[in-house]
This record gives structure tokens, sequence and C-alpha cells, in this order.
């Protein structure tokens, strides 16, 4: 009896280990795997094309990490992005407002969306999934709006100097710089912050943590506000990058892949504990598949079949997680 319960012990173990780090593993399993049979993939111009591209995903994804981990969920964030981007593209380069006040401007524009939805959300127990797909809807149509439904195209503006800087000979983006801050950032928050504390109690027992004292709409709106206001801030960067805002097609999709990201990543979808660089690692290889497909020449739907593949594993194993 003592020897099964130490093997029951010992799988359990490795179990939780497999669970916790898996995503890690599999990372670097999908980077060699590319390495050996991608050709060109492993260089130092590849790794910086990952994280340029992968970018909008990192910070959407930190955003959505906390919004899931306060136990609720944001598909507008992509519809914010196009919707901030728009802002941006607009004033700076159809108005010639200053660059400076143009970015101040989109991003207050998202963060208003995010305050939003968070207030309706707490206020009026609306369902986080129906409130947002709504402000998807409406936030997405105010872009288009904006733009007269017509793309904003620039070139050789302070936009595409600020997403096209690299530091050193290397050719570090500044993408990673940005995403770097903004992740220890949010890591600090989560691990050293009452406010950190509060939205994963909210996760966890949502009447709990309100008998306990929290503020739960205030840490709603909150987390709805730093959700939508780092889809704006991805959207500066990204503008810059494609030289083009297009209201249509700025951050089409992006929340799935945020999503995906988070589920991946090890965050509860049912919300309590937030593993931030869980959510880095799987907003990489979300765009590392749809690198490896683009690279070897396969048929770009693919990629969403296999991104949908790694996904429903990610939700297995949280759901198998749970019970245990």
């Amino acid at each position: 009896m003592n020897e099964y319960l130490t093997a029951k012990d010992n799988a359990n173990f490795y179990g939780s280990k497999l669970q916790r780090y898996g995503v890690f593993i599999f990372l670097i399993v999908l980077f060699a795997g590319n390495s050996i049979f991608t050709n060109n993939f492993f260089s130092i111009n590849t790794l910086w094309l990952l994280i340029i591209q992968a970018f909008p995903i990192i910070l959407c994804g930190l955003g959505m990490t906390l919004v899931i981990a306060s136990g609720g969920i944001d598909i507008s964030v992509g519809a914010t992005l196009s919707f901030a981007g728009t802002v941006c593209a607009t004033l700076y380069i159809n108005k010639n407002i200053p660059f400076w006040l143009s970015v101040l401007s989109c991003l207050i524009a998202a963060v208003a969306v995010g305050v939003f939805n968070g207030f309706v959300i707490a206020k009026y127990r609306v369902q986080p999934i129906v409130m947002t797909l709504i402000m998807m809807l409406a936030v997405r149509g105010l872009a288009q709006v904006v733009t007269d439904g017509r793309p904003i195209s620039f070139s050789y503006t302070i936009l595409n100097k600020i997403a096209m800087f690299r530091f050193w000979k290397q050719g570090m983006p500044v993408q990673l710089i940005v995403a770097l801050t903004m992740i220890l950032l949010i890591s600090y928050v989560i691990r050293r912050t009452v406010f950190g504390k509060q939205l994963q109690a909210m996760g966890d027992n949502k009447e709990a943590a309100r008998l306990a004292g929290i503020n739960t709409l205030a840490i709603t709106i909150m987390v709805y506000a730093v959700c939508a206001f780092f889809g704006g801030l991805a959207s500066v960067i990204e503008i810059g990058r494609l030289s083009n805002a297009e209201a249509a097609l700025l951050g089409l999709n992006i929340e799935m892949d945020a999503i995906a990201a988070v589920a991946v990543g090890g965050t509860p979808m049912t919300g309590g504990k937030a593993r931030v660089w869980g959510t880095v690692a799987g907003a990489l290889i979300m765009q590392m598949t749809s690198m490896t497909i683009n690279m070897n020449n396969i048929l770009s739907s693919w990629g969403m079949v296999a991104k949908a593949a790694i996904l429903i594993i990610a939700v297995f194993l949280q759901n198998s997680r749970a019970k245990s």
C-alpha cells in the first residue's frame, strides 16, 4: 500500500510539474524542431522577427492575463487595438496633431473602452463575454467611422522610426525592450501588490472576495482598463511597423491569440492564479506556429487548425489539473 501511495504521489508530483512548466518545454521543443527541419530558421534575424510579430500578442496577452485571472474575459481587445491605432493615425497623419498628443489621445481612447467594459460588467453584472462581444462590434465600427472606411498609409514618420528602431549591432528591436518592461511590471503587480492579490482572489471566488471587503467594482474596471491600455500601446507600434492603419484588419483576431496564449500559459480560464511568464511563452508558441506554417510553404489555414489543437491540449491539461 505504501509503495502504491508513493508511486501515486510521484506521478502527481511530476504531473503537476509538467502542467506548470510544460508550456516552456513545448516552446523549446518547437524552437528546436524548427531549427532542425525549417530552412533558415535558426538565426538571430528569425528570433527578432518572432519577437516583432509576437509583440502585439504578448502585450494583449498580458492584459488578458489580468482579466482572466480576475474571472472575466475580453474579446474586444483586438477591436480596441484597431480603434486606438486609427485614432492615432488620423490625428497624427490626417490632422497634423503633434505626435505625443496623438499617442496620448489613442491611449485615452483605448482606456475609455476598457473602463466602460469593466463598469458595465461589474455594476450591472453583465456576462463579460456578452459585453465585450458587443464592444468588439461597436468599437471596430467606430474605427471604420474614424477613417471613413479607408486605410491610412504613411512612411518616414516618427511612428515608423520608433517601430523600426534597433539597438546595437545585433539589431535588437525596440519591441523586445517594451515587451520586457511590461512583462516585468505586470509580474511585479501580480506578485507584490495588494491589487494583484485582490484580482486573483476575485478569480478564485468573487462573492467571497466581496464579503472580505475587496472593492470588486474598482478591481474589475482596472483590469479591463489595463487590458485596453495594452491594446492601445501595441497599436502605436503596430501601425508604425505596418506603415498603415486599416480599421477592418488592424488587430483582427488578436484577441483569440491572446486568449489562447493565456490558456496555454497555464492561467486557469475560470480565474485565479495568474501566470505571466506562461502567457509570454504561450504568445511565442502561437506566433511560432504561424511562422512554422509560413516558412514551410504550408497553406496558412492549417495554422489555425494547429493553434486550435494546441489550445485543446492546454484546456484538457487545465481540466485535469483542476480535477486532481
